[in-house]
């Protein structure tokens, strides 16, 4: 039998652990193992082409000094830690993608290590470092650990953070709920979306004091400390920038904007995407689907606060996005995703050990049932991990097209979102156009014209000349798709001026 957890009511106790003199080395190894794993997954391909919002925050962002970087808040691009960590990065390793990203891949790993004490102390050692390697191997969780934002950090401070509100709710000692405030403070600094964690974390507490019979009540002192000292701490990082934040998120990400990304339909289908590419196989991610639920079915009783962290941020985070008319982003969510491979984990070793009970194999074997069908998981995520490489949006392709194509007397503009990686990020002088008339007057001048922009959706939304002009009048040359959902570019290309040019009425 394992040592009785120091968590108290709050963790599950393990029925069967390895005796401690043969899992002191073995444990370690193992996790150690886990991450190497998981730090030569994620630098591979590190350095591979940026996609937009990596390349504003690495123009307009993390090329500035450590104090503009803590008083600008211009989009919400700006995840302020994860901007400061960037900045260090490119001093350090040089300006290079690799280096923009090396604060991403650093904080993945860190997540998997993170997730392992959270999953012993909630589940088991067994199952904590088949939860690690599941997270190691996943095709999500690699993509965003290359990905220059600051949701893999937001990811880590989630685990930390939820590991240390349990123990500080077993013990009540103020130096947990400072470490607490201290970690919380930390993933706010990176993204405020952590508000839904913290959200998660006061009801959680709140319902379990209101819960305690007067007798036995524990002073409100420790929580108190905690999330006084955590929003203190917040509002001394944010206070130079509160203003701008307001101002930016009054008209930045709003549904209006781009209608089909306010969808909550739009959502679901994007969930089911990210399944998908997790689980190539149509059976195979409808077996997620069901392991899934029986894990979420077996912790009820066995471990009810980890279904509480996965389900609570995610509810308020739905309520609040929902309510302020925010674009429904599912990347927003990707805090939970720890939690999620605790939860199939669970599943699959619950499953393999009813089918060990039913075959009425010996207990030793029940149990490796259960680790044997876990792994089989762990092994079907890993056929989704060449999804994870590639350009994620393979602008460089489409550049080579045109410079190869392109001809005496031929006009190349751009459009939507690509204007900032063409201009900027590779240096060429294509104009840029807003308006059909703007595009209307370049064809007028030129034998040929070549246009370049990608996210589809987001030209529809925002230059409905301009898409409507280009379906009408040029022939879609080459289509370029990137590892990034929906953020495919296009290349056009008329081959004759319009006859015609007359402006549109003021």
């Amino acid at each position: 039998m394992g040592q009785p957890s120091r968590v108290g009511r709050f963790v599950a106790r393990p029925a069967r652990d390895t005796p401690a003199s043969v899992r002191r080395w073995r444990e370690p190894l193992l996790l150690v193992g886990v991450l190497v794993v998981a730090t030569l997954l994620r630098l591979h391909e590190l350095g591979d082409e940026l996609w937009v919002d990596e390349i504003v925050t690495w123009l307009r962002v993390s090329r500035l000094d450590a104090a503009a970087i803590l008083t600008t808040y211009e989009s919400q691009n700006q995840h302020l830690l994860y901007s400061l960590l960037a900045r260090g990065a490119l001093l350090l390793f040089g300006d290079t993608p690799a280096a923009l990203r090396a604060p991403a891949a650093a904080f993945g790993v860190l997540s998997i290590a993170a997730l392992y004490p959270l999953g012993r102390d909630l589940l088991s050692r067994r199952e904590a470092l088949l939860a690690a390697a599941l997270l190691a191997v996943s095709e999500q969780h690699v993509w965003f650990s290359q990905n220059a934002r600051g949701y893999s950090a937001l990811l880590f401070f989630t685990l930390l953070s939820s590991w240390l509100l349990l123990r500080a709710l077993a013990d009540d000692r103020p130096r947990r709920w400072i470490a607490w405030a201290v970690a919380t403070t930390l993933g706010l600094a990176v993204h405020l979306t952590m508000l839904f964690v913290v959200g998660a974390h006061l009801v959680m507490v709140l319902r379990r004091r209101v819960r305690q019979k007067p007798r036995v009540r524990r002073s409100p002192s420790g929580p108190l400390l905690g999330f006084g000292l955590a929003a203190a701490l917040t509002l001394l990082v944010y206070a130079p920038i509160v203003p701008q934040i307001l101002a930016v998120n009054a008209v930045e990400g709003r549904s209006g904007s781009i209608p089909e990304w306010s969808s909550s339909g739009w959502a679901a289908s994007e969930v089911l995407h990210a399944l998908n590419e997790s689980f190539p196989h149509p059976l195979l991610a409808a077996s997620m689907l069901v392991i899934g639920l029986v894990g979420a079915w077996t912790l009820r009783r066995r471990a009810p606060v980890l279904l509480e962290l996965l389900a609570l941020p995610i509810a308020i985070g739905m309520v609040v996005v929902l309510g302020s008319g925010h674009t429904i982003w599912p990347r927003l969510f990707f805090f939970a995703i720890g939690f999620a491979a605790l939860t199939l984990v669970a599943g699959a070793v619950a499953l393999g050990e009813r089918c060990g009970r039913g075959l009425a194999l010996e207990p030793s074997r029940i149990t490796a049932a259960g680790t044997l069908l876990a792994m089989l998981l762990i092994a079907a995520a890993a056929t989704g991990l060449p999804k994870a490489y590639g350009p994620k949006q393979n602008h460089a392709a489409a550049l080579a097209l045109i410079d190869a194509e392109l001809r005496p007397g031929d006009a190349v503009v751009t459009a939507g979102l690509s204007v900032p990686i063409v201009q900027q990020y590779y240096g060429r002088d294509w104009a840029r156009v807003e308006t059909g008339d703007e595009l209307a007057r370049v064809r007028q001048g030129a034998t040929r014209t070549w246009l370049v922009h990608s996210l589809p959706i987001h030209l529809h939304a925002r230059r409905p000349e301009i898409a409507s002009m280009l379906e009408r009048d040029f022939v879609l040359i080459a289509r370029f798709p990137g590892t990034l959902r929906g953020g495919d570019v296009l290349v056009w290309r008329s081959d004759h001026p319009p006859e015609v040019f007359t402006p549109a009425p003021r």
